[in-house]
């Protein structure tokens, strides 16, 4: 059947008269003619060896670099058709797209439509498809020149089975910094030349785009349903793609390394697959239709699910627990109800996924914890071979740290052995992930003391184990010796490196008998006044300063009052600060991020870096950040409040720290905040509300700073406390008790982002200009905050503090950086926890007005037990014992100061 378009151009060409009247009316009518021309003879004429489907929508910052390198292409390929669908775009989309029609008319044709989706716009261009093979690349990516060439060559080229896709290799162009990145996951596929595999059982060869391959169109499913519109987010091209191999048994996949799809990775992250966890269906059409759905397809029409197949589903899943495991607050919006429906459609899944494909699978960072996780949640199952893992030792007690992984509800004791009699282990802890709720694995850790001459061995329920250091295998006995050269970091590859890189390595090396042996003390790259400032004063003032040196920026507003005050500055990221860093005995800091860690790339430089870490923390630790802490390489943990220090260092917590590594002295700062509230009067009510991540996001401004999102002004959040900030009840408190009322917001945000109304006679104070929030925290009479760890140092010096949590549904739920820790602010806080703006100013009036229940003065008293200035001393003796050398003492020595080697509490 031919549509009005074909029957009308075909008329014009025989009606001589009509043709003339149209060639004689100008040179529109002439244009036109040709068109019409040009546009029949690909309908009637040469069959397009090649369609390109492309889905449309609000690509136009994108589409002219695709058509860009379409036309670019080193191939005489001149038989291919593009079919672009514009699938109701509401930018300039659709204007970008005719304008490359009208320079190439004869290979772009354009279907518009509203918006359905990447699937149904790909149906809808497939059934216009005439090529022989057909591609679905997407229009904000783009081809390398030699593309088009390449993938003809290997369809033109002879196999001994047919041809049936031909796979191309996908490269990361990132946007923002307009870098190319060939670090796909899957890169491996194209690290030995062209590889040519059957359908029958491609291996570790799983292919989940759909963009950057060639099929051929006989032997697709029917245009109306070859992408399936329910599969989204994400699964949709591998859904299809691989139903097709399923479909045809017995043809050849081919993967060719040179012809490079460049996938932009965008700046903006707003492309489908960055925001797909973000959509509902990630956790329900996306398991159900997607992966559930091929697995069952493949069952039924071959009767077993290829290997591939099931590395494929798992390959997908296991990016996803991951990031669940990571992040477990984005399945908070299912529900109990949700969470369990998924749970059951992830069973029925791995049902189809067998023992032997899990325990062996290593794609997409599957490592062993994820292995042990899910052969025990979804098979009952443990690996083959259990393992034990080398991870750290301390020569000078004489001691190494093993951990293992225990899966989901499973439970054992490895038994160990050394020189064949049985051990017990000293100074566990472990580490728990949770995944929909229920234990996903934990991480159990213990220390064996070995001497030299030792060797050690494990077994779980008689089955030997394999002793392990990341990837690399010592076998079931291991000693010393073994252990030093695993534990060995290898230099890295000279001719890997960059000429600044080799650079800068050999300048760590040099300068090492000037900074070896030394300590380097740290709060942030661009502000001092926290713990390292204090403790470094301290080390000045009692003469133990020697070796010791302070880093920070010199764009820093602290830069100039440090270097007056005799600090040793090393300004941050300068060559000096990295030879120093490395060569430290001692690396001291009160933040603990990656740039703070490792200020150049780790990998290049971790087997030159020698020192230790005692992290001094920045605040009292009231909620859960284990996830970010236990991955850390802390040696000494300082901490505050008693309470804090006995839940970091329980064996049962989940925190990976034992009484080896954590002090309980008190913070560094305390001992001048107390100096300080005893100089100045406490004439202010303190506002501190923090920042939220659900109502921020990362924003371009310098230093990776937060703005807004939209819809800001309709939250909670503002309405609450701009009302409490407005009320007249609070300015009539602070008038009637002679009191200032100061607001003091987060530094890594500005004060108009939340859209806080702040009338005059409150005053504002910005700290990424003022230098002290000590002597804010020492005028304090009350502070309201939230959950700012400020309230732990209002509540050091005894004065009373709000909560006002308007948002804790929020918050507790997983929509902030908050876990709930071992500090229940209704249990255990320093004031108060209100929820609305009438019960603030209410505590607040209490409070001023000398009512305060003494309950919360009673915690404050308990929870701190050092006020007596003296906490610098203590921090210091401890580092002293760090970089100290004593061959055999106890393994509590740094920490506790014990030399003795008696007995520790065993597993």
């Amino acid at each position: 059947m031919y549509n009005g378009s074909y029957l009308q151009g075909l008329h014009l060409l025989i009606n001589l008269r009509s043709a003339k009247k149209l060639s004689g009316s100008g040179s529109k009518g002439l244009s036109g003619f040709r068109r019409c021309v040009s546009w029949l003879k690909n309908q009637i004429g040469v069959t397009p060896r090649v369609s390109l489907v492309v889905a449309c929508y609000n690509v136009e910052p994108y589409i002219d670099d695709f058509f860009e390198s379409v036309f670019s292409q080193d191939s005489t390929l001149r038989c291919f058709e593009i079919i672009a669908v514009n699938d109701g775009s509401t930018d300039g989309t659709a204007g970008k797209i005719a304008n490359w029609v009208s320079k190439y008319p004869d290979y772009i044709r354009v279907i518009h439509q509203n918006n359905s989706g990447a699937a149904a716009a790909r149906n809808s261009g497939l059934k216009w498809a005439r090529g022989d093979w057909v591609g679905f690349p997407d229009p904000d990516d783009f081809f390398s020149e030699n593309y088009f060439s390449t993938m003809l060559a290997e369809i033109s080229h002879p196999h001994q089975n047919p041809l049936l896709a031909v796979c191309s290799n996908l490269v990361y162009y990132r946007e923002a910094t307009d870098v190319f990145s060939d670090t796909h996951p899957l890169r491996f596929r194209f690290a030995k030349g062209v590889r040519r595999l059957g359908t029958d059982e491609m291996g570790n060869h799983v292919h989940l785009s759909g963009a950057s391959i060639w099929i051929r169109r006989d032997r697709m499913p029917c245009s109306e349903t070859a992408f399936d519109k329910k599969v989204r987010p994400a699964f949709e091209d591998a859904h299809f793609v691989n139903r097709v191999f399923v479909s045809n048994p017995g043809m050849t996949v081919s993967f060719l390394p040179e012809a490079v799809y460049y996938y932009r990775k965008r700046e903006a992250k707003n492309s489908l697959l960055d925001n797909s966890f973000a959509k509902e269906g990630f956790f329900t059409n996306k398991v159900r239709f997607g992966l559930l759905d091929l697995l069952d397809f493949s069952k039924t029409t071959r009767g077993y699910v290829p290997r591939y197949i099931q590395r494929t589903c798992l390959y997908d899943l296991v990016f996803a627990f991951r990031r669940l495991i990571e992040y477990p607050e984005i399945v908070e919006h299912l529900g109990t109800h949700g969470k369990e429906d998924y749970k059951a459609i992830l069973g029925r899944i791995f049902e189809h996924i067998d023992k032997e494909i899990i325990d062996s699978f290593s794609l997409a960072g599957c490592t062993e914890e994820h292995r042990v996780a899910l052969l025990s949640i979804f098979k009952g199952e443990r690996p083959a071979t259990p393992k034990i893992y080398v991870r750290q030792q301390d020569p000078d007690a004489g001691i190494v740290q093993f951990s293992y992984y225990v899966g989901g509800p499973d439970e054992f004791t490895p038994t160990v052995f050394i020189d064949g009699r049985e051990v017990t282990p000293i100074l566990p802890s472990s580490r728990r992930t949770t995944f929909l709720d229920h234990t996903y694995f934990r991480q159990k850790f213990f220390w064996i003391v070995l001497d030299e001459n030792e060797k050690i061995s494990f077994e779980v329920e008689g089955v030997a184990c394999q002793i392990r250091h990341g990837r690399h295998s010592i076998g079931e006995f291991a000693d010393r010796i073994a252990i030093n050269e695993i534990l060995y970091r290898q230099s890295p590859e000279p001719d890997k490196l960059d000429s600044e890189t080799l650079r800068l390595r050999d300048y760590v090396r040099e300068s090492a008998p000037q900074f070896r042996g030394g300590m380097v003390l740290m709060d942030r790259e661009d502000r001092a006044g926290d713990n390292a400032e204090h403790l470094y004063r301290y080390l000045l003032k009692s003469g133990r300063a020697h070796g010791a040196r302070f880093v920070l920026s010199k764009s820093s507003i602290d830069w100039d009052r440090l270097q007056k005050d005799g600090f040793d500055l090393l300004d941050y990221g300068s060559d000096d600060h990295i030879a120093a860093q490395l060569n430290a005995d001692v690396f001291a800091a009160s933040h603990i991020d990656q740039n703070v860690l490792w200020p150049v790339r780790k990998a290049s430089f971790a087997d030159l870096a020698r020192f230790e870490v005692a992290y001094l923390q920045h605040g009292v630790k009231t909620k859960d950040v284990v996830r970010r802490l236990n991955l850390e390489p802390i040696r000494l943990f300082v901490t505050a409040m008693k309470g804090e220090a006995d839940a970091i260092s329980d064996p049962g917590s989940n925190y990976s720290f034992t009484l080896r590594e954590v002090i309980f002295t008190g913070f560094p700062r305390h001992d001048s905040l107390v100096a300080r509230s005893n100089e100045v009067a406490a004439d202010s009510i303190t506002i501190l509300p923090t920042w939220r991540k659900y109502l921020s996001e990362l924003g371009n401004t310098e230093g990776g700073r937060r703005q807004g999102i939209p819809h800001l002004s309709e939250s909670v959040f503002r309405s609450q406390w701009n009302a409490f900030l407005n009320s007249d009840r609070l300015r009539d408190l602070s008038l009637s008790h002679g009191l200032r009322v100061r607001l003091v917001l987060d530094p890594n945000v500005f004060f108009d982002i939340y859209e806080l109304e702040v009338p005059d006679w409150i005053e504002t104070v910005d700290m990424r200009v003022e230098s002290s929030y000590q002597d804010i925290y020492a005028r304090t009479r009350v502070a309201v905050t939230d959950y700012s760890s400020a309230a732990s140092e209002v509540a050091y010096l005894q004065r009373p503090v709000v909560y006002f949590q308007v948002d804790a549904e929020e918050i507790m739920k997983g929509d902030h950086l908050y876990d709930r820790g071992c500090f229940d602010f209704e249990r255990d806080g320093f004031g108060p926890v209100v929820a609305c703006v009438n019960d603030a100013l209410a505590a607040v009036e209490t409070v001023v007005s000398g009512d305060e229940d003494p309950e919360y003065a009673a915690r404050r008293d308990q929870r701190f037990s050092f006020r007596d200035g003296r906490c610098c001393e203590r921090v210091s003796n401890a580092l002293d014992r760090l970089r100290s050398s004593r061959q055999r003492h106890s393994p509590l020595y740094v920490s506790r100061g014990d030399v003795s080697k008696g007995k520790i509490t065993g597993l």
